[in-house]
């Protein structure tokens, strides 16, 4: 299955024989089979510069027959697919020989610049998901030092030349074999990786943050909202540095864990080398404690909902009592959780999206292309669209993949008129999961908290702290230290000069609920007197429901 790709060279400081403005690329996929969504692995190979024919990527990797009666076969295409048993998509990347042929001396600036413009193409983006294997013959090291990812192996075989490494006679040679052996480790190592979205924004200076922020505190706390990202920065966090630990475990959504000895379970397996079926005891946690304490240990705690989810771990009792190598990163809705075991330098919050970065999102996921300009016709809808999402990954996400499939202007307006007042979009089953998210956080506050936040989402944001705190005198004994608790679960912020914000999208919500029987007899009773209360300019800040 060939699949063909055009190539914009827009290379900065590149040679000469690069200077075209676009070259054509043949990407050749060898395992159609392959779930190429979610690969274990991505094998790519690279062809020499030597043929000059328009087979040269498959001339490069076939076999060397020792008789007349053997074929030659393309040995990636035939022997990988069946000796790794695994969802590995293998690719052959293919590119114009006769254009670099001339310019033998400077293959490691251009193989540096074509692996570097491949990374940063977005036409080129579905290459570079999960982990990833290079094998190339002549530019093998400079595509390889290009990439600088952490911790990368290296494999060299002694005494070796084109023959042996491109052109193995059997299966049995040992440039296949050490090959084969690489990709098996490299299957083994990722196989087990929290899987990433399919489009990343601003994802890798932000894990490189935490990862500063690691090197100062043993336990990092991130918070935010739901829906605005934490779990995929954690994923992202943990696919660039956890081969910088001895050992590491990614334990995944653990609010939803029935059982918290699951949880225990995959820790003695991901740091201990452990396989229990049966319940976990002291001894099991004194196990973890162990390895805690005496190896360089990465583990990432994701989305906590409650507190003794932590205290039943210890893990962040055993990482305060052990060396600083040992590291772990947990993120959560509520501060108020990690606030006990977490020092306030080591919090981190997470920010939503910039309008760069959320117009790259949303066209990535309505229109296939980060890059898309919109016609004339959908510019003005797409624009507000993207900022009533309010810089939220999953809104941006929800409503791009919505839409992806209508140019009709009328379902656009419609899906934002929605948006915007917090109802499901018919057939859209990820926006239930959008409103599903948010609702999570306002589900889990007791009545007068819940009561609060529906007043601030329907008539005080974006006012001043000390206004709030008089208009909420009559019904809350003390109505700042409240206001701190819904700050601490991310449902509302404010600002160092005092004033409060809500998210539109958690203010859409919180309007959509006091719309709702009997919650909207009291809001018509809140609308009436609201006037009583508040100082005139600050009057023309209120959303009514």
């Amino acid at each position: 299955m060939y699949s063909q790709i055009i190539f914009k060279r827009c290379l900065k400081n590149c040679v000469d024989p690069f200077s075209f403005s676009v070259q054509k690329y043949l990407v050749h996929d060898l395992n159609p089979t392959c779930n190429s969504d979610n690969p274990n692995l991505t094998v790519i190979f690279f062809h020499g510069i030597a043929f000059g024919t328009n087979d040269e990527w498959k001339e490069t990797w076939t076999t060397r027959p020792t008789n007349n009666r053997e074929e030659c076969i393309c040995w990636p295409e035939k022997w990988l697919p069946e000796d790794l048993n695994n969802n590995v998509r293998i690719l052959f990347l293919s590119y114009n020989s006769n254009i670099v042929a001339s310019v033998h001396n400077d293959v490691t600036k251009i193989g540096k610049n074509l692996i570097q413009s491949l990374i940063i193409n977005s036409s080129y983006q579905s290459l570079w998901y999960g982990p990833l294997a290079l094998v190339a013959y002549s530019f093998g090291v400079p595509y390889a030092s290009a990439i600088q990812l952490s911790n990368n192996n290296n494999y060299k075989i002694e005494d070796a030349n084109h023959l042996t490494i491109c052109k193995p006679p059997n299966k049995d040679h040992p440039s296949y074999s050490l090959l084969l052996k690489c990709l098996r480790i490299c299957i083994e190592k990722h196989i087990l990786l929290p899987p990433m979205p399919c489009h990343e924004v601003e994802l890798i200076d932000k894990a490189k943050d935490i990862n500063i922020l690691l090197q100062k505190e043993s336990i990092v706390g991130l918070v935010g909202m739901g829906g605005i990202g934490k779990t995929t920065l954690c994923k992202k966090f943990y696919h660039l540095f956890h081969n910088q630990y001895d050992k590491s475990s990614f334990l995944e959504d653990v609010k939803s864990k029935d059982n918290i000895d699951d949880v225990i379970k995959q820790l003695l397996h991901d740091l201990c080398g452990i396989c229990k079926d049966k319940n976990v005891n002291k001894n099991d946690l004194d196990r973890i404690r162990q390895c805690m304490i005496s190896e360089k240990m990465l583990v990432v705690v994701d989305d906590v909902a409650k507190a003794e989810n932590l205290t039943s771990l210890q893990l962040l009792i055993a990482t305060k009592n052990a060396t600083p190598k040992s590291k772990v990163l947990v993120n959560c809705r509520n501060w108020q959780i990690l606030k006990s075991h977490v020092r306030e330098d080591g919090k981190m919050v997470m920010k939503s999206l910039e309008e760069k970065q959320a117009t790259e999102l949303f066209m990535f996921h309505a229109f296939g292309n980060a890059n898309h300009v919109p016609t004339k016709d959908l510019k003005d809808i797409c624009m507000k669209i993207i900022k009533a999402c309010g810089g939220l990954p999953l809104s941006l996400k929800v409503l791009g993949s919505f839409l992806c499939n209508t140019k009709k202007l009328e379902i656009w307006e419609g899906a934002l008129r929605k948006l915007k007042s917090g109802q499901n979009l018919t057939g859209g089953s990820d926006n239930e999961e959008l409103w599903n998210v948010l609702k999570i956080s306002y589900d889990n506050l007791d009545k007068q908290h819940q009561n609060m936040f529906l007043d601030i989402a329907c008539f005080l944001g974006s006012l001043k702290i000390s206004t709030i705190c008089r208009v909420l005198s009559g019904d809350y004994l003390n109505p700042k230290f409240e206001l701190q608790n819904l700050q601490h679960r991310s449902l509302i912020q404010w600002s160092k000069d005092g004033i409060l914000y809500i998210h539109e999208q958690l203010r859409d919500m919180g309007q959509y609920i006091a719309r709702e029987p009997p919650i909207m007899n009291r809001f018509i009773w809140k609308s009436n007197m609201s006037n009583f209360f508040l100082p005139k300019d600050e009057l023309k800040g209120i959303s009514q429901p």
